[in-house]
């Protein structure tokens, strides 16, 4: 298959000649023809894929992927092939541009979402001649733009469109969006407020893939995962390196909004603020311009009032929209469902997720058993409540979902209840894969872990996400939770009292999956560290208090992931923690270590009194346990402060003392930045010969070792070289 067409020719094949290879006789042959003549590249089932199958297969849906237009040819049986529909449904849920074009009968032939688009008629009442120019001038028109998604979460499997929700939303985010004039911030501001569980992620997520939408924020649409403990200053940073900006320029929220600020004033932008519970959070991304809009999600009405949005509430699902769910899972038209299911959605409140669960067991058992359910839930509602006294959050807790999760646990084996609680041991709003889930469970066959986790994926209680990154470089699969199961699942952990044995399972894993300082200096392995992150964090906010040395050594083995990904703000509180909890375990090393780091943070942002002060601090601890590389790291470090500062003696002498320990141990790093720092030094005093001497030194280092002389650090201490003339 080729990798792209400029058009799709979607068709029904009873509204053309049998004898498709003829262009006297078959119109599709005919248009196939002429429009290659042009010079496009065209799809035809007839030419492309010659043994069309009779379902539509997925063959199909990538060639109309990579494509750039559909053109759907209408006739009479455009109305009753399946096949047709499917494709230009598919088309226009990837906001690829369809124009039909009238082949037979009238206007009313064409699909109702298509039919306000402008129809070139090719009906034979009309010069064909005419109707093709007409055709090729529409297809000469560039199409409109596309946002970007930018870590949009897909879609559950089993989506359904709520169209009076979503269509209100769009027209309510697009309104005035168009117009580079200066409006009020409520009118950039859209809330989605509504209970826990009833759809506000879902809903959002669906306005982020809606066309209008991507049309009207061509420059990109963002989702940030707010919760309650928010990373600000790096989740701006993560918008501002969307377009290229240096995460380096967020490195707390203050700045990082103001910076943001500026960047986005011209844009189309828009921003999706996903589970806010606090108003502060929502003005720190109040950065977008006249052309920008914000969205946010939140169950609380009082804080949609605190931030001035517009409120759209989210209610809970209709009678037909839950009865559409539970047809979506089981697999069959909403008109086929038994009269229980529709008793089922009542008794469920339309709770969206209690009604999701519910519909996960109509699925596995099959609609005979809708009556047995409905029963099971009266029985449950009017009987004794076995997750009443469940500790969690009122926030948390909720009654219709109580009765449908709850039969669900019922029905687990006592083996797969125990690994639904474990769950609960995961970062709320993060997701994990396999591994993880091999660990926490304690599984040596990863043969359980799949079944397990296919099981409670069946059951509503765990989804399956697109494929992330992994240490291994594969991509695989991610599972995540909504924050009402996992908070459920952690409830129950504590109620057996598993949850301490299982907070150390998870935290040897993150321990021993990212605690390799070495190893962590490879780029390549950050995806996956980001990808943990929020478990990361999880994993350390238990380690301070039981596993102190770990937990800091743990901290340390991401300073440098951290200092490429993550913002000050956050490296700072991590390792002001890592260094609270060495002093207080006495761990000597994760002091000096965490010491260091803090300079490095101060040094980063021009603090030289505080990163003196850090390095100060950290070297004769390091002298007292013997730590030689932490020596000459840290008077390199001093060297560094005092160059900053202009004390070119003081800096001199650092380096003096760091070079021959670093020579001694063998630290080729060190021995290649001393060399570089005194080069630097040498060109502030303007004593070029000698800072050209240093370049050679190290040159003559790295050139010995591939991975150096390659390196793009030393590459640009190349081009430094060449611009003092030192080649000449």
């Amino acid at each position: 298959m080729t990798d792209h067409y400029d058009v799709f020719l979607s068709y029904a094949r009873a509204d053309d000649d049998p004898d498709y290879t003829n262009p006297q006789k078959s119109f599709l042959r005919r248009l196939y023809t002429d429009l290659t003549a042009t010079g496009y590249t065209v799809w035809w089932d007839r030419e492309s894929m010659p043994s069309r199958a009779l379902t539509f297969l997925q063959e199909i849906r990538d060639a109309i992927t990579v494509c750039d237009k559909l053109i759907l040819v209408v006739g009479p049986g455009t109305l009753t092939s399946d096949y047709v529909k499917a494709e230009w449904e598919y088309a226009l849920s990837i906001c690829l541009p369809v124009i039909p074009i009238l082949r037979a009968g009238d206007y009313s032939l064409v699909p109702p979402p298509l039919n306000k688009q402008h129809t070139p008629d090719f009906r034979d009442t009309r010069p064909y001649a005419a109707a093709l120019d007409e055709l090729k001038r529409i297809l000469a028109e560039p199409a409109a733009p596309l946002g970007p998604l930018h870590a949009v979460p897909p879609l559950p499997q089993w989506y359904i469109r709520r169209s009076d929700n979503l269509d209100t939303l769009v027209r309510t985010v697009c309104a005035d969006s168009h117009q580079p004039v200066v409006i009020t911030s409520k009118k950039q501001t859209v809330a989605l407020q509504g209970m826990g569980g009833i759809g506000k992620t879902v809903l959002a997520s669906a306005l982020c893939r809606e066309c209008d939408i991507r049309h009207s924020f061509p420059d990109g649409v963002f989702w940030i995962e707010i919760g309650k403990e928010p990373q600000i200053a790096t989740r701006l940073g993560d918008i501002g390196h969307a377009f290229g900006d240096d995460r380096a320029e967020y490195p707390d929220e203050q700045r990082g909004r103001s910076r943001l600020t500026a960047l986005l004033e011209g844009k189309a932008v828009l921003i999706v603020l996903d589970d806010v519970w606090d108003h502060r959070h929502v003005e720190a991304f109040r950065v977008v311009g006249p052309r920008g809009r914000l969205v946010i999600t939140t169950r609380s009405g009082r804080l949609v009032t605190q931030v001035g949005a517009l409120s759209q509430p989210v209610d809970t699902l209709t009678t037909d929209e839950g009865c559409a769910l539970i047809a979506e899972r089981v697999g069959v038209p909403a008109a086929d469902l038994p009269p229980e299911c529709t008793a089922i959605v009542d008794l469920l409140g339309g709770h969206a997720l209690a009604v999701s669960i519910a519909a996960a067991q109509l699925s596995e058992r099959g609609l005979d058993f809708a009556p047995d359910l409905l029963k099971r839930l009266r029985e449950r509602r009017d009987g004794d409540n076995p997750f009443k006294d469940l500790v969690m959050s009122d926030d948390d807790k909720n009654l219709n979902l109580e009765l449908s999760l709850s039969l669900s646990y019922d029905d687990l084996t006592p083996d797969l209840q125990r690994r639904f609680r474990l769950t609960g041991v995961f970062a709320p709003g993060g997701t994990f894969d396999r591994a993880a889930a091999q660990a926490v469970w304690g599984d040596t066959d990863e043969t359980d872990t799949d079944d397990a986790l296919n099981t409670l994926k069946q059951a509503g209680l765990l989804e399956a996400l697109t494929p992330g990154p992994s240490p291994s470089g594969r991509g695989e699969t991610r599972y995540g939770q909504h924050a009402l199961l996992r908070g459920y699942a952690r409830a129950l952990l504590r109620r057996e009292g598993e949850l301490g044995a299982a907070q150390r399972q998870h935290f040897e894993h993150y321990a021993a999956r990212h605690g390799d300082f070495d190893a962590n200096n490879d780029e390549d392995r950050h995806p996956a560290i980001q990808a943990d992150f929020e478990d990361l964090r999880e994993a350390l906010a238990w380690g301070w208090e039981h596993d102190p040395t770990r937990a800091v050594d743990l901290v340390w083995a991401l300073t440098y992931y951290m200092s490429l990904r993550e913002s000050l703000e956050t490296r700072r509180l991590l390792l002001t923690a890592a260094y609270q909890a060495a002093e207080r375990s006495g761990y000597r090393l994760g002091q000096a270590n965490t010491l260091k780091a803090l300079g490095d943070v101060a040094l980063r942002e021009n603090e030289y009194a505080a990163a003196r002060g850090y390095y100060d601090r950290a070297l004769p601890v390091y002298e007292q346990i013997g730590d030689r590389l932490g020596q000459a790291n840290t008077l390199q470090a001093l060297g560094d402060v005092a160059l900053r500062e202009n004390e070119y003696a003081a800096a001199r002498g650092y380096y003096d003392r760091a070079l021959p320990v670093y020579e001694q141990i063998g630290d080729l790093p060190g021995r290649l930045n001393t060399r570089y720092s005194l080069a630097r030094l040498e060109t502030a005093l303007n004593n070029i010969p000698a800072a050209c001497q240093y370049y050679r030194q190290l040159f003559a280092i790295a050139d010995a070792h591939p991975f150096f002389r390659e390196h793009p650090v030393v590459k640009n201490w190349r081009a430094e070289y060449t611009r003092l003339g030192c080649e000449g």
